[in-house]
């Protein structure tokens, strides 16, 4: 994200201008890394899988022993809002709660610091939608997968890898079995069949949302998946809420197929975009 100073953001109760947000260098979240995270899309100023999301926040600060004392109507009104006064009706907006100070940096505070900001989305290259990207892999797992926590460190440190080798995202595996990526959760598809991990990774709100709907038109499964076993797919995508869904054409030197894009991930994208637009149009602004 590419931050304006003077754009609006909200920080424990107020709306302020971004330059003027601070937070306490003892607090949780920055401490210690101790703090849960949100990234939400809006279309035309409309949140889409609002509900989604924050039930998924909800869970994640109940296994983080974090309070978010705004009730769910209250955060939607405040992304609005921001969305509103930074005129970004098509936003990407980032949700930050951690616990805030608490006795030590190891104790658990009950002051919240719950940060939120849009700004206008921009897009990736639709060469990545059309044409497909690459991942490399790596070797890990992350900590309680099920929580969307601030703790990106795997992602961050091989983030120059992903830029020298020209991929596009960084798959994790271990043991030969295959997780997630660091931002996104992972399909593949055999026969008539989509398949995807269920155990060991963030549960996607894009994901559950393909998930839903791919089975219109083939059988979805939710199951351990092998690495041996992906590189061999008919075809390969990721999901997430800013990439949507984007097709993978190669893993580390591994070409998927023919090494294009397939037929079933386009239609998928097809129904993706419909899908999407129909649940936005059932949407009102507030």
């Amino acid at each position: 994200m590419h931050f304006k100073e003077n754009s609006f953001c909200y920080l424990n109760g107020k709306i302020v201008k971004l330059k003027d947000a601070k937070i306490s260098p003892f607090d949780l979240g920055f401490a210690r890394g101790y703090a849960v995270t949100e990234v939400l899309r809006a279309y035309d100023g409309k949140i889409f899988l609002f509900d989604e999301h924050y039930a998924r926040l909800k869970n994640a600060t109940k296994m983080l022993k974090i309070t978010l004392k705004e009730s769910k109507e209250e955060l939607k009104n405040i992304m609005l809002e921001l969305i509103k006064k930074n005129k970004c009706s098509n936003a990407k907006i980032k949700l930050v709660l951690s616990p805030g100070i608490g006795k030590t940096d190891l104790d658990l505070g009950n002051n919240e610091t719950l940060f939120v900001y849009a700004q206008e989305y921009i897009d990736f290259s639709s060469s990545f939608y059309i044409d497909g990207i690459k991942l490399i892999t790596a070797k890990f797992k992350r900590n309680l997968s099920e929580v969307k926590s601030s703790d990106y460190i795997e992602a961050i440190r091989l983030r120059g890898e992903m830029s020298k080798k020209k991929a596009g995202e960084i798959l994790y595996i271990l043991n030969d079995y295959v997780f997630e990526c660091s931002t996104s959760n992972i399909f593949m598809i055999k026969g008539d069949t989509l398949v995807t991990p269920k155990i060991g990774v963030l549960m996607g709100v894009t994901r559950g949302f393909v998930v839903n709907f791919a089975g219109k038109i083939m059988k979805v499964v939710e199951r351990d998946i092998k690495f041996s076993e992906l590189i061999k797919a008919d075809e390969v995508f990721i999901t997430a809420t800013t990439k949507q869904i984007m097709p993978v054409v190669k893993i580390d030197d591994f070409v998927i197929k023919s090494g294009r894009v397939g037929k079933k991930t386009i239609e998928l994208q097809k129904l993706f975009n419909g899908m999407r637009d129909k649940k936005l149009q059932s949407l009102t602004n507030r």
